[in-house]
């Protein structure tokens, strides 16, 4: 490729459209749809610091593997489950 051009202006956007279309075909652009929810009204800050209490306490039991770890985590567990059955 060779540029008759001495326009810096006309060089840059010569580059650019080379770099765009290589891009593009080695990597094209993808759609990606998201679908936004609205958060459920029951699921609040107390259930989420239980929920995540309850996700420290099995990473704890299945690292550690004693039984006093593995009682903390089904007490949390109940715990967390209990106040999801109150909540709805």
């Amino acid at each position: 490729m060779e540029l008759t051009d001495t326009d810096p202006n006309d060089a840059i956007a010569k580059y650019n459209t080379v770099l765009t279309d290589i891009v593009d075909k080695h990597a094209p652009l993808k759609t990606r749809t998201i679908v936004l929810r609205p958060k459920p009204p029951w699921f609040d800050k107390y259930l989420k610091g239980l929920k995540r209490r309850k996700g420290k306490a099995e990473m704890r039991m299945r690292r550690s593997k004693l039984h006093e770890d593995k009682s903390t985590y089904k007490s949390t567990l109940y715990k967390y489950l209990h106040s999801l059955t109150v909540q709805n």
